[in-house]
């Protein structure tokens, strides 16, 4: 989930999700790499900063991790960067 706290707090229906694969690929501007040990996850994983959705808050599941506060500051420079605000 990236979208703001506020959002949440508001009772936004909808929620913003970055898309996450363990398919490893070489593309530093469009995928966010994470440590599965610093962020609870099974796996090597990388964040598809490129692929966001929108879902309905009641198709989501369960947490399957969450991410440092060093890879949120990157997530979101990437973020800025993909949608044209850096």
């Amino acid at each position: 989930m990236i979208q703001a706290d506020a959002l949440n707090r508001a009772g936004s229906d909808g929620v913003i999700l970055a898309v996450m694969t363990s398919t490893l690929r070489d593309a530093p501007l469009l995928r966010l790499d994470i440590d599965p040990k610093e962020a609870g996850l099974e796996r090597p994983t990388q964040v598809m900063v490129e692929k966001l959705l929108t879902v309905r808050r009641s198709k989501l599941g369960r947490i399957v991790g969450h991410l440092s506060a060093s890879d949120l500051v990157a997530l979101n420079r990437l973020l800025a960067f993909v949608i044209g605000l850096a």
